[in-house]
């Protein structure tokens, strides 16, 4: 899988820890009593019941009704962080964004504190 390549890639890791993590959470998910899974400053992921309806259509079986039963689904909302983040890295691509290039062109140095240098004999 090329998404699992890349974020295994990007985060230094195998792709087999990357795909067990996954796998992980969707397991999570899966679990009886679980409503949703939190990852912090990424986003939640939750399942979300569609209700069964009936439709009809003159396309699908020349107007007899059809059923769809009841279906999960997985929903994922991401963290403000993440949504700033993407939002900054759309803008930085598109050649918009001011302080998102200043950061990722130049990121922030550490200050290296360190005792002065001793006085050589006068």
């Amino acid at each position: 899988m090329p998404g699992l390549n890349e974020l295994a890639k990007r985060a230094n890791i195998s792709v087999r820890d990357a795909k067990n993590l996954f796998q992980a959470i969707l397991g999570q998910l899966a679990e009886d009593n679980t409503e949703y899974v939190t990852i912090s400053n990424f986003g939640s992921f939750r399942i979300r019941r569609i209700p069964g309806r009936t439709v009809t259509s003159p396309v699908i079986q020349g107007g007899a009704p059809v059923t769809f039963p009841d279906q999960l689904s997985i929903m994922f909302k991401p963290a403000p962080a993440a949504k700033r983040k993407l939002a900054n890295m759309a803008q930085y691509r598109k050649g918009q964004a001011t302080h998102a290039k200043k950061v990722l062109d130049n990121p922030p140095k550490r200050k290296v504190v360190s005792a002065a240098p001793a006085k050589k004999g006068r």
